[in-house]
């Protein structure tokens, strides 16, 4: 079975090509209108079960060699007591003779208080069993792999809806979400019997590595150093125990080059998503789109010039995070105005940070809050992408993954919370937060943020009507 970054090293791949061939922004745009650039993969459920069975194998083979395993004898030189040390060795004879200050007068003479010896000392720590405490992490995180893969058969509605404007979604420049009347497609489903026997086998896995982690012989080597790109050595070789861990780990390891990096394949993967989602609803590339420009660089992350879209009243602007992996989304209510660019006030901007991570954890989720926080970066919203969702924080994190169906929806539930156009009588709303009923508001030149829920908004005078914009439901305080 494959591992699951294989499908992100083979996409990046296939774009490092079509940028070769042709570097316009319309060339990748083109190809992902055509389904000629796949971004999603099925799981075989057929490999999963071998897979599955073969890892049950491999931890039994450990198990047993952690019971048993390999020792080295090392002999050290060390001093001991006289009375307690044994015969000694002619270069342990000539060494305690030669050192004066080991040598005690006992009446008339002097004799060796202590002596030099040599000990023999048996040891765990050889290059074969640090081996194995490297091969039991790659074990793990290849059954978390598996792991996860049950879970999305299964996901939570939660998990899947993350953003907080499916109730409104009639007012966004799309049609009205029908995807979301119930039962949700694919949701809450009952899975096959093989597939639940695949989640119960996964977790008594889990379970025995666990337990492999408590063992003095883990918890002696697993912080010892030993290069991933493991030596061929005798023992892993001809001995059946560490050959079948060794033939496992070169079959199925990814071998890295140093420029390649698996948060940057996500980052590119997740462009890609946003870029056909345009694509297939008709958002009209714009003239500084057409003229946009892609490249890779050195870690092999996808780099493009600003590009812009348009889709009714509203212009997207599409800009990259130079420094960070993240892009910013400006959006302008330019009404019935042709071209995109058209100037606007700032009750009629309103600014987005998405920033985009393989793994987001709670870790992560602190420090992104307080990056903002400590620039004082005035946003409308600062939202995460990510691969694996550990925080089971849904507010703002929205979870991408190639091995799930429905991602269009979820970039449509995005773009549209970032143009949601009301229609209403601006004196009931000029002193009350359209969000949470506050009266805690505060008005920047038409610009309102609610300092109860912390939401954003501002109204529009526009074909003769008003118009409420509600830029954002919630933000960090």
């Amino acid at each position: 079975m494959r591992h699951k970054q294989d499908y992100l090293v083979k996409l990046n791949s296939k774009i490092k090509k079509v940028i070769a061939k042709d570097d316009s922004f319309s060339a990748i745009y083109n190809l992902l209108l055509k389904g000629k650039i796949k971004l999603s993969e099925l799981i075989n459920e057929d490999s999963l079960r071998e897979e599955i069975d073969k890892i049950k194998d491999l931890i039994d083979v450990v198990i047993s060699i952690i019971y048993k395993p390999l020792i080295n004898n090392e002999f050290k030189e060390s001093i001991l007591r006289s009375e307690v040390s044994g015969p000694l060795s002619s270069n342990s004879f000539i060494e305690t003779i030669k050192d004066a200050k080991l040598r005690k007068q006992k009446g008339s003479t002097m004799s060796p208080e202590y002596v030099h010896s040599l000990e023999c000392e048996d040891t765990l720590d050889i290059y074969e069993n640090r081996f194995i405490c490297l091969f039991i992490k790659f074990i793990k995180d290849r059954v978390n792999t598996l792991f996860n893969m049950q879970i999305v058969k299964a996901p939570s509605i939660e998990n899947r809806f993350e953003t907080t404007i499916t109730n409104y979604s009639s007012h966004g420049i799309f049609s009205e979400f029908k995807e979301f009347s119930y039962p949700y497609a694919n949701l809450c489903t009952k899975n096959k019997k093989s597939g639940s026997q695949n989640y119960k086998d996964i977790l008594d896995i889990i379970k025995k590595i666990k337990r492999i982690e408590q063992t003095s012989f883990f918890q002696l080597l697993k912080d010892k150093n030993i290069d991933p790109n493991i030596m061929a050595t005798s023992i892993l070789l001809h001995n059946p125990l560490y050959f079948s861990c060794y033939h496992y780990y070169k079959a199925n390891k990814i071998k890295l080059s140093s420029n390649e990096n698996f948060d940057t394949y996500y980052y590119n993967y997740v462009l890609l998503n946003l870029f056909l989602f345009l694509a297939k609803n008709d958002c009209g590339k714009t003239t500084k789109s057409n003229n946009a420009k892609l490249s890779i660089d050195s870690r092999g992350r996808l780099r493009f010039s600003e590009i812009s879209f348009k889709k009714g009243v509203f212009s997207f602007f599409i800009k990259e995070d130079s420094i960070n992996y993240g892009i910013n989304i400006e959006t302008h209510f330019i009404n019935n105005a042709i071209r995109s660019d058209t100037h606007v006030s700032n009750r009629e901007t309103a600014k987005y940070y998405i920033k985009i991570m393989y793994k987001y954890d709670d870790i992560d989720k602190k420090e992104f809050h307080s990056n903002f926080k400590n620039k004082a970066i005035d946003n409308n919203a600062n939202i995460v992408i990510t691969m694996n969702n550990n925080t089971h924080d849904y507010d703002k994190v929205i979870k991408l993954s190639y091995l799930l169906s429905g991602n269009d929806l979820l970039i449509k539930n995005l773009i549209t919370s970032f143009s949601m156009l009301f229609a209403v009588d601006d004196v009931l709303f000029s002193n009350r937060c359209p969000i949470c009923g506050s009266t805690l508001i505060s008005n920047n030149d038409g610009c309102c943020t609610c300092l109860e829920c912390n939401g954003s908004y501002s109204f529009i005078n526009a074909n003769k009507k008003n118009l409420l914009w509600i830029k954002s439901f919630r933000r960090e305080k």
